[in-house]
């Protein structure tokens, strides 16, 4: 197998497990309904956002490492730019975004799951809560960033694309059709 088809399985595998594993914090307080009925749901614009700056990070990072190793990393850095037809000063607000956002949101991880250390209770809900609304709020931050920065056919071109590169879900998880059960 060569080595460019590898890598792009790879990015596959890698596309997949970052928009599965991407859930928000918000999950780790609340409790999922059971019910019979399938609900629909849709992921804000904000949040696509936040998953492109996350996936645009994780892109930059494997390049670079791919660059370090002497192997071609620009196929990975310049994927998103080449699918969107940025040019490289549109794709620098991008980067730049991407790199505060990723940064700010690792380190509410890192406190959530240093807050999940302590078990359950209504004091620990209450600051994962609070950490959530701190993450809505820089994920906000970036988004009015970029509507900013960036010309207002650019940004309509780009919330396009956001919505057909990550597709929403039907329907709630864990609900289970009567087929399936």
């Amino acid at each position: 197998m060569s080595e460019r088809y590898s890598g792009h399985i790879q990015f596959s595998l890698v596309c997949a497990v970052l928009f599965f594993s991407s859930l928000p914090l918000q999950l780790a307080c609340q409790t999922l309904q059971t019910s019979d009925t399938v609900q629909s749901r849709t992921f804000p614009i904000s949040h696509l956002y936040w998953r492109f700056l996350s996936y645009q990070s994780f892109l930059d990072a494997r390049a670079s490492e791919r660059d370090a190793q002497g192997k071609d990393g620009s196929w990975l850095r310049n994927d998103l730019q080449r699918r969107l037809q940025f040019s490289d000063a549109d794709l620098v607000k991008v980067r730049v975004a991407s790199a505060r956002l990723t940064k700010r949101v690792a380190a509410l991880d890192a406190e959530a799951a240093r807050l999940r250390t302590f078990g359950s209770s209504p004091q620990i809900t209450a600051q994962l809560k609070s950490l959530t609304q701190v993450r809505e709020t820089d994920i906000d931050a970036e988004v009015m960033f970029l509507r900013g920065t960036l010309p207002p056919e650019k940004i309509q071109h780009f919330e396009a694309f956001l919505v057909q590169f990550f597709p929403q879900p039907h329907t709630a998880p864990n609900q289970l059709t009567e087929v399936q059960r």
